[in-house]
């Protein structure tokens, strides 16, 4: 996982392609790892959101670190996730 993840990385910056890394939350919603640059804040973090059953969209950074998914919401909290979690999907 720990491969793929830079994979996506590293080809974040060659193209535009629409690919992100996806995983179920424990709401029944996802979390979203987009290829994107996150904000002027965290330059060098990527774009994540996370939805909620009743359509609720939050945003945040994120970034592999330490062997793990670090997001930082918006509210300003922090979470790690295992990258084993994440699947790779694609635009087609």
């Amino acid at each position: 996982m720990k491969k793929l993840l830079v994979c996506l990385l590293m080809f974040c910056s060659t193209t535009h392609a629409e690919a992100w890394l996806e995983t179920r939350n424990e709401i029944g919603g996802r979390i979203v790892l987009l290829q994107n640059k996150c904000n002027d804040k965290y330059p060098s973090l990527r774009l994540m959101m996370a939805t909620h059953p009743n359509g609720r969209v939050v945003y945040g950074c994120w970034t592999y670190f330490a062997g793990m998914v670090q997001v930082v919401y918006d509210d300003g909290t922090t979470y790690n996730y295992p990258p084993q979690t994440f699947e790779y999907k694609e635009d087609k």
